[in-house]
């Protein structure tokens, strides 16, 4: 590591010294170091749950001192709603398209889990702010930001577990202690603190009171809670929300006071004047606002908007800034300030220049066989979903069965409400379980011991648990029975109960015995004698992704640049929405704004042609995921 004297002459004179003093700086400026640079990524905040963006409830006092002594961008966005994509998006001044890095989480057909990898084509801001002289760290809590796919590129030090707020701050105090140069540092420190699921501890998980008769939410309550509210398995009262919005307050205003106690010690140590800050997100989170919980499938507000401060060494030139800013905006604003080599493709801007042209307002995300891409004009959001012909191959085998579900394989079946032999959701379970399973209303009682459901017939003489409930059924009744399945679809129920409201689905889940396909894009399976039928909208999970192939046989990416701006062999989904009249996104505009879809049809092509320009690197190959990793995915709610 460096800082050249020839460099160090040159940041003293004019006209990088102008920018100095525009920015605050006195005429002493020539004497003052190098300023240190600190990134503080609070994962999954969205801007409208802080105090200083106009929140109701007080949920981050010391965010908001911060940004009283800081550039605040009123209107920030992320480039796409959740942390795979976005932060090699903040790190290269490069949009998710070009980098290439989308997937977190895939399987191979051998079982194994993969992850997506950021080049090492691409030029990061750590290597930059390192190759000007920089001692650069980086202490991260987020499973899916590991060494190993490429995200420690120009670190020194990047340590990535799972850190909580003070622990990150402690490995970063003990950093700034057994500093021996007198080179300037840059920190990345990325928290975790507020992201699913909401758990923050006393006094902060009861700050904010929720109504009577809410869940408490335990932690065996969010395993898989948010996939089972996402999938409509589990509803949620009024009152459960609530809690669920409290708590995620609650854990706000938690690590608020954390940052609190990490920008006083700097300022005890002296390093607060002379350390440029940025505080930012890399995606919001959606709190019901669409009915769902989570982050990472949609491109509404809730999930790209986000909080920017730029805090300048000193506080000074503090103010709120109408500017557009972007994650692809921190690298060149940083390097800019810093001295250092500005992004080699990046299609970021310094935010602290004159220039106040309105930049793209675009964000992606692409998962499996969808893409999706949102543009925003200024009161106007457009949002382009994009999908293969067939997100499926032709049920090609016997080997493969329908959609890769063959006999022998124990599978969940949600069944759609519509049509109770209409598969919904399937998935692949552990087939050492031999017993049926089977939710849903009682069709009939066929007799005192024995009823109908879901079209089979149910034996319970020869129940072991639950044989109390018996004079409680009648039709209609929500329950779920488990047992031995016997020729034509008759069960032998050892277990019965009784399903509450939150519990009620129809499901069933057993071995299945047989499949036939129908045509290219639907077949059946059975559960003993009864069929099932899937389709092309059936989502199947668990099963060898092979025979989940695009149609596209060449070889060549259908969302690539020049393929979705040629829509050859997509389906094509389009939205449009007013926000200045409609800002929770909820009208859909589309069909009556003609003129308006044409021009956002215009731009959207001379953004894929800006980005296919540019440099787009190569994708690197991607790594496997340890069994350890995916189930510290998991427990942040990835499935």
């Amino acid at each position: 590591m460096y800082y050249s004297w020839a460099r160090f002459l040159v940041v003293l004179v004019a006209p990088s010294f102008l920018l100095l003093a525009s920015c605050g700086k006195g005429p002493d400026a020539q004497a003052e170091a190098p300023p240190n640079v600190l990134i503080l990524l609070i994962d999954a905040l969205r801007a409208d749950h802080l105090s200083c963006y106009g929140y109701e409830r007080k949920t981050s006092p010391h965010i908001d001192a911060l940004a009283l002594e800081s550039l605040r961008f009123e209107n920030a966005f992320a480039q796409s709603p959740w942390t795979k994509p976005s932060i090699p998006t903040l790190f290269t001044s490069l949009y998710p398209i070009q980098h290439r890095v989308y997937e977190g989480e895939r399987m191979r057909s051998t079982g194994q889990r993969e992850s997506d990898v950021l080049s090492e084509e691409c030029f990061t801001l750590a290597e930059s702010m390192r190759e000007a002289g920089y001692e650069t760290v980086g202490f991260v809590n987020n499973a899916h930001l590991l060494a190993s796919q490429g995200l420690a590129q120009g670190f020194d030090r990047y340590e990535q577990d799972n850190y909580d707020a003070n622990q990150i701050h402690q490995m970063f105090y003990r950093f700034l202690d057994e500093r021996s140069s007198r080179e300037p540092f840059f920190a990345y420190l990325h928290y975790l603190d507020v992201h699913w699921p909401f758990c923050p501890v006393a006094p902060f998980d009861e700050k904010f009171p929720s109504p009577a008769g809410a869940r408490g939410f335990s932690d065996e309550e969010w395993k898989g809670l948010r996939e089972r509210i996402n999938e409509g398995e589990e509803s949620l009262t009024d009152a459960d929300r609530q809690r669920m919005i409290d708590l995620h307050d609650g854990g706000i205003s938690e690590l608020d006071d954390k940052i609190g106690q990490l920008l006083s010690s700097l300022r005890k140590m002296g390093l607060l004047e002379n350390t440029l800050i940025v505080l930012t997100s890399d995606h919001g989170e959606e709190l019901f606002d669409h009915g769902e919980v989570g982050h990472g499938g949609t491109l509404f507000e809730e999930v790209v908007r986000v909080p920017f401060l730029v805090r300048l060494p000193g506080g000074k030139g503090a103010r709120v800034s109408q500017k557009t800013a972007r994650l692809l905006d921190v690298f060149p604003t940083v390097a800019h300030f810093s001295h250092a080599r500005p992004p080699a493709a990046g299609i970021g801007r310094n935010l602290l220049s004159e220039e106040t042209k309105t930049p793209d307002i675009v964000a992606e995300t692409r998962h499996k066989n969808t893409y999706k891409v949102s543009i925003r004009e200024g009161n106007w959001k457009y949002i382009r979903v994009c999908k293969p012909h067939s997100g499926r191959s032709e049920v090609v085998s016997d080997s493969k069965g329908v959609f890769g579900l063959r006999p022998g394989v124990r599978v969940k079946v949600v069944l759609d409400p519509s049509f109770d032999r209409l598969a919904k959701k399937i998935s692949v379970k552990d087939s050492s379980d031999q017993d049926l399973e089977l939710s849903g209303t009682v069709a009939s009682l066929l007799t005192g011991q024995s009823l109908e459901i879901l079209g089979y017939s149910v034996r319970l003489d020869q129940l072991v648990k639950g044989r109390a409930l018996l004079p409680e059924l009648g039709v209609g009744s929500w329950i779920k029975v488990e047992g031995d399945l016997e020729a034509k679809n008759l069960v032998f129920a050892d277990k019965l109960e009784l399903l509450g409201e939150d519990d009620r689905m129809s499901e069933v889940e057993g071995i299945i015995t047989k499949t036939e396909k129908t045509s290219s894009l639907s077949g059946n399976i059975w559960l003993g004698e009864m069929p099932i039928r899937v389709t092309e909208d059936t989502r199947v999970k668990g099963v060898d992704p092979d025979v989940h192939q695009r149609t596209n046989l060449t070889g060549v990416d259908p969302f690539s640049p020049e393929n979705l701006a040629s829509e050859e062999g997509l389906l094509i989904e389009e939205h449009l929405y007013c926000l200045s009249e409609d800002p929770g996104e909820l009208t859909d505009r589309s069909e009556s704004e003609g003129a308006r879809m044409t021009h956002f049809r215009e731009k959207l092509m001379g953004w894929l042609k800006e980005v296919s320009a540019d440099r787009i690197s190569r994708p690197s190959a991607p790594k496997e995921l340890s069994a350890e990793t995916f189930l510290r995915l998991e427990s942040i709610g990835y499935h």
